[in-house]
Formats: structure tokens, sequence, C-alpha cells
């Protein structure tokens, strides 16, 4: 990014005098963050983003904190040269340019060579005396938000330190703290170094990130870690695994010690806990990563009790369930009320089997205690990279699992739902009627998926009128996943009251949907959504490599079902060519 100088001189000055706006701090704060990226966030722990499969380079992380421009401007400008070293300093993601400020006999940096790759170590070589941390001192009071992972995370190029390092530095450094003034820390360490966590834990830390490398070995000292778990606001511990059941009683008396929490992530906690964060009136997000109901323990207090206490979770916007049964989450919304809620997900293995009676129980649940008028996104499907296969009771037991319009109605009356994903045991089974629906209720959508819960799927009563209704009344809509009977194709109605078209629907995924011709079906897909770019299919990853399908009749049968819809994705751009000239002649 390119800094417009303009006014560093002032007019009626030398070209050496600096303007006096430059001289007030906040300006030159607002200036520097110019520098950075311009994104709402700069990026996330790379050990979290390693954990969850996201990728970001070192390079980018440092382009992203604008740290080349901020060297720089530390180097050549005397006036600028404290501000931008704050900003230079200010987030680090490794403790080797730290090291590297120690005198330089006392490190040097090694290449070990593995079996496939060649690793670069930064090794202290040296006795370090109390002197020698005078510079890294200087430097490392700068730092407020610290991130450190292990280094078997790291790319092969990047430098990492030495396997003693942590324990050099921990007998070394002469003060409680290596960064004083850190408030931020995202901790990662290997099960040796883990203890030295304590080395980063100041006083001002009020966002922590952890990530225990073995919980069981960690966990009883997690409650007297030397952190101020009062005034953290943002907490995010991560145990690698599910929880085992001592985790409850340990994260629970983590949790009873927090006081001003705004965002907490945990695997599970017990009931008194959970009240203990209700009755918060700063936590916005929660996230249980394995909450159960057999941790909750006597059943929850009546409404009565509750009204008592004022309004529970009074400002919770965001819910985030990883994998949990739905009796668990029944209790919780239990002891909601009127709640503003915006973002809940709720990941359930136990989910992809529960009947349609347990799962209209689920959806009535949701209805009741949370506002209508809030909630903007809506997820009940399976934990992230977790496939069931479980068989379902095939005949008149299958039906048992399928989810109707009068079930799905439950969730009407959130009318301002812009994503919904939903995921039952054995899919749907929708019809026109209830397409329309759909439709009418949830006219803000932008994004619509639903989906099985497992390898099978009930026919949908759907057909390509049902596509519509979305059409007409989901005028935002960019994404679709719906399962609809497409062999038989509606007449092409040109009449101006029958004429409905949507411009922001591109991506479509139409599930195991059967279909006989595929070029009237783009016709009449091309009239209603004007940008459709991709057509999607069932697990059609599986037929990327398929040259010649030689196989029972239900795979060729499938193949074959794939092949036509990828015929109609061809078609799209042609005939909506078509369309637009129709539509500019009309």
């Amino acid at each position: 990014m390119t800094l417009s100088l303009s006014i560093v001189c002032t007019h009626h000055s030398s070209p050496l005098e600096m303007h006096p706006i430059l001289r007030v701090a906040e300006i030159v704060d607002l200036i520097f963050a110019q520098l950075q990226s311009p994104g709402p966030h700069l990026p996330m722990s790379r050990l979290y983003m390693s954990r969850h499969a996201i990728s970001l380079s070192r390079q980018a992380r440092n382009a992203a904190l604008g740290r080349r421009d901020f060297a720089v401007l530390a180097r050549t400008c005397k006036s600028f040269k404290g501000p931008a070293l704050d900003f230079l300093w200010r987030e680090q993601d490794t403790l080797t340019n730290l090291v590297k400020c120690l005198p330089s006999h006392l490190w040097e940096e090694e290449t070990a060579t593995g079996y496939y790759v060649q690793r670069r170590f930064l090794r202290i070589t040296g006795r370090i005396h109390p002197a020698d941390w005078d510079i890294p001192l200087a430097y490392a009071s700068r730092i407020q938000k610290l991130e450190l992972q292990p280094s078997n995370l790291l790319s092969d190029s990047e430098l990492s330190l030495a396997t003693d390092v942590f324990e050099i530095l921990g007998a070394t450094f002469p003060h409680d703290h290596l960064c004083p003034n850190l408030k931020a820390l995202s901790f990662g360490a290997s099960d040796f170094d883990f203890p030295y966590i304590r080395l980063f834990l100041g006083p001002k830390i009020i966002d922590a990130a952890i990530f225990l490398p073995d919980f069981t070995a960690h966990m009883a000292s997690l409650p007297d870690l030397p952190i101020r778990y009062s005034q953290l606001q943002k907490l995010y511990l991560d145990i690698g695994s599910p929880a085992p059941e001592a985790a409850s009683h340990i994260l629970s008396q983590i949790t009873l010690k927090l006081d001003r929490i705004e965002t907490l992530t945990l695997d599970k906690v017990d009931r008194l806990a959970i009240s203990h964060l209700s009755g918060f009136s700063a936590l916005r997000a929660l996230r249980l990563e394995y909450p159960d109901k057999r941790d909750l323990g006597p059943s929850s207090p009546s409404r009565s009790v509750i009204d008592s206490q004022g309004t529970p979770f009074s400002v919770l916007r965001e819910l985030y369930f990883y994998d949990t049964t739905i009796e668990f989450v029944i209790e919780f919304l239990d002891q909601l009320f009127s709640c503003g809620l915006v973002n809940l997900h709720i990941g359930s293995g136990a989910a992809a089997l529960a009947t349609k009676s347990v799962t209209h129980q689920l959806y009535t649940a949701l209805a009741v205690p949370l506002s209508h008028s809030a909630l903007r996104t809506l997820e009940v499907e399976l934990p992230e990279n977790v496939e069931m296969q479980m068989p379902i009771p095939t005949g008149d037991g299958f039906t048992n699992y399928v989810i109707d319009g009068s079930i799905l109605g439950a969730l009407f009356c959130f009318a301002n739902l812009t994503k919904i994903t939903l995921a039952p045991p054995a899919g749907f089974n929708l019809d026109d009627a209830t397409a329309w629906d759909m439709a009418r209720a949830w006219p803000r959508l932008e994004s619509l998926c639903l989906v099985t819960g497992t390898d099978m799927s009930h026919p949908s009563s759907m057909t390509l009128l049902g596509l519509r209704a979305f059409a007409k009344h989901c005028h935002e809509l960019t994404s679709l996943t719906i399962t609809f009977d497409a062999t038989t194709v509606p007449p092409l109605d040109d009449s101006p009251e029958a004429t409905v078209s949507q411009s922001r629907l591109s991506s479509l995924d139409v599930g195991i949907s059967p279909i006989s011709d595929p070029f009237t079906v783009a016709q009449f897909i091309s009239r209603l959504f004007l940008n459709m770019e991709n057509i999607a299919t069932f697990n059609e990853w599986s037929w990327e490599d398929v040259k010649d399908v030689d196989a029972d009749d239900d795979t060729a049968a499938a193949y074959d079902q794939f092949s036509r819809w990828k015929q109609v994705e061809a078609a799209l751009p042609k005939l909506q060519g078509a369309t637009e000239v129709l539509n500019a002649d009309a």
C-alpha cells in the first residue's frame, strides 16, 4: 500500500519540517493501521488454522501485517521509529525474531536432514547472562499479540526453535514474564514444553487460546495456571480430541473463574458452569465442542427460578455445538428465554440417526426460546469431517426418518434467516406446496442446504415448479441444495404474468434428483435463474476420474444421472445468453 505523504511538510516550512499533525500519536496510529490488511480481521491463529486445514504462509501473514513497510520506516525516519517498531513487533507468530536479538555469539541456525525434507532450527549455543536480555526485552515489551506453535506444524521452509530453547529461556530469563505487555496469546507446544506457558501469562492477558498436546498430562494444572481468568474476554481451550469424563469438572472449574468473558470455546462444562455463564452481561459467543446431557447432572431449574435471576444469556449472539445430542440441545434451550441469538450451529452425529418425531421435538424447541426476528444462521448437521453410514430401517420404518413439510414448518417462524443447513437421517420429502411455503417464510435466504445426514435418501415429491418459488420470493439466494424430481419438465410459459426470474443464484446442488431430458431442464432453469453457473450432484467427486462405468446397475444409473446434470450445466451459458436477448427485445 502506498500512503500519500502530502501532509508531511507544511506549505510555509522547509522540506525537512514535519507537519504538526503527524506529531499526534493517535493520528500516526491511524495512518500506520492503513499499512495493514484492509480486511475486517487480520489472519487468525496459525495453530487454529492448521487444526482446521486453513492455509496461510508466513509471507502472506507478513504482508497482511505490513511488516516490510514498518521495518523501512523504523530504519529511515527518526520521528516514526518508535511507532513503527511498535507496529512491527505488535503481533508475532514466532520467538525466533526475539531470540535473534540476543548477542549473535549466543545463537546459530542449523539444518537437520530428515527422510524427505530439510528443516531449519535456531539453537542457543552459549550461556545467557542477565545483561544479554536488555535488547530483546526492549522489543519484547512491544509485543501485544503472540502466537506459538509446535515445530512439526511449521512449513519445511520456516525457521523453528530447537527442542531445548524453552528450557533455556525458562532457566535464564531474569523476570517472570517474557512479554510484559502481552494482551493476546495463542500457545501450542510439545508435551515437554507446555509447562513453559507460564513465561507468557502476563498480567495484561485478556485473550488466550491454549492448545494442549496431551490433556490427560496437563489438565490438573489448568485451573491453577498463573493466568487472570477473571479478566479474560476471550478464551479458546483446545484439547485436541474428545475430552475424557474428568474434563467436564476441570473445565467447569475454569469457567467458574470467569467474570468478563465475551467469547468462550471449551469442550464441555457442567450445569453449574452453564448457570454461571448465563448471568454474564458480556458473553456474545459460546462454543462447546462435545457437550453431553450426562454432564448436566440433575434436571434444569424451573422457569420461575430462571426468571428470578434475570434473562439468561441476555447478549448471547453466537452458539456453536460441534458434536452433541439432541437431548442436550433441548435441555440447553430450556434455559433460554427471548434470546436474541443470531447464529446457531448444532453439530450432531446422533441427530443423523434421529427419528422424525425427535427431529420435530428439536425444531419445536428452537422456536420457543429464540427471537424469531434475530436469528440469521441455522445449521443442524453432522460434525465437520464426519460421515454417517449406519443402516436405517428399510420399508415402512425408513419413512420414520424422513422430514416432510409439516415438521419443517416449525422453523417457518424465523423470518429473517439468511443461511439454513439441515441434514436429517434420510433427507426430506417435500412437495411443491412446501417449497412455496419455505420461500415465502424465508425471503431473505442467501444459502439453503437441505440434505441427508447419512448415505440413504428418500425421493422428493417436489418438481421443477418448486424452484419457481425461490426465484419469485428469495431474491438474495446465491446457493441452493435441494432434491427434486426433474423427470417431467413443465411447458415454458412466456406470458408476462407467468415470467419469474432471479439473478443472484449461481450454485445449485441437486443431490440425487432424477432427470430425463437435460436440454429441456436446462431451458427451464435458465429462464428462472439468469446467472446459474454450477450444477452439483451427490458425491460427484467420486466420478471425477471415471472413464468407463463397468459396474452394477445402480452404479451405472448413478453415473448416468450425474452425466445428465453435467449436460445441464454445460448448456446453461448459451441458453442464458438467449434469455438475455429475449428479455432485451421485450
